[in-house]
C-alpha cells in the first residue's frame, strides 16, 4: 500500500495572537499543514497527512 496525501480540516484555537493545534497522527506519519488566513484575520487551517 502506498502513501497518499489526504486534505482534511484541523481544529485549532486562536487566543491572544497565538494559533494552537494538535493534529492526530498515527505513528511514523508525516504531516503537511497549510494555514490560510481570511481577510478578517480569523485563522482557518487545512491539513494533509501522509
Amino acid at each position: 500500500m502506498s502513501s497518499a496525501l489526504v486534505r482534511e480540516p484541523c481544529p485549532l484555537e486562536y487566543i491572544d495572537g497565538t494559533i494552537r493545534f494538535e493534529p492526530q497522527l498515527p505513528p511514523h506519519s508525516v504531516a503537511l499543514v497549510t494555514l490560510e488566513l481570511q481577510s478578517a484575520g480569523q485563522p482557518r487551517a487545512t491539513g494533509e497527512r501522509r
